[in-house]
């Protein structure tokens, strides 16, 4: 059965809303340390921007009546996201960006212009035509900032602290930053930054 494009349109501007709004305000420094699971910011978004690549083919050699070409073993899965990896570990964050955005208007464009053949779920393989994705991987580079906060330099919001005691306390929920297109975001997780001046 076919996807509805609008729909599925949606959902990817969604999903990379997600992903910008988790990476937003990250240095060049903290996108390149292998620290989030021995991977950087910038392979998880180099792996994304991959696997977009190859789902935008599968999307127009689909819809031109071929068969997918990405039917991988989980084995396969694995050697060739480790491979590419390894390929894209020395780009700089500059072309990951570029890669990223680039990767994903071909998908969006693939999606806009594909038959209905090409809209639908079942013919695809790997690279499905509607993934979750990018979600997951937004998903562990916010858990990774909560366990990593912005420095004082990189911090886009301020924490309160008080002191009882010589213990230092955690005070306050819902704190406030301006994020991507300068909206601002709330967040109630709690990150050890000095307090606002």
């Amino acid at each position: 059965m076919a996807e509805d494009r609008e729909a599925l349109l949606q959902h990817y501007r969604m999903m990379r809303e997600e992903l910008l709004f988790a990476i937003d305000g990250l240095s060049d420094a903290l996108m390149t340390e292998p620290s989030l699971d021995g991977w950087s910011v910038k392979d998880h978004l180099a792996h994304l921007a991959l696997w977009d690549d190859i789902r935008a083919s599968e999307v127009v050699r689909i819809s031109a009546g071929n068969d997918s070409a990405w039917r991988m073993t989980g084995e396969q899965d694995a050697a060739y996201g480790a491979m590419g990896h390894d390929l894209r570990l020395n780009i700089s964050v500059e072309q990951i960006r570029w890669e990223l955005a680039t990767s994903r208007q071909r998908l969006l464009d693939a999606i806009s212009s594909a038959t209905p053949r090409g809209l639908n779920g079942s013919l695809y393989g790997e690279a499905g035509l509607r993934s979750g994705h990018e979600r997951q991987h937004a998903g562990w580079i916010k858990r990774w900032r909560g366990e990593n906060p912005p420095r004082p330099a990189e911090a886009f919001y301020c924490g309160v602290f008080a002191s009882q005691g010589g213990e230092q306390k955690k005070s306050g929920c819902n704190q406030r930053y301006s994020g991507i297109n300068n909206r601002t975001y709330e967040t109630n997780a709690f990150h050890f930054v000095p307090p606002c001046q």
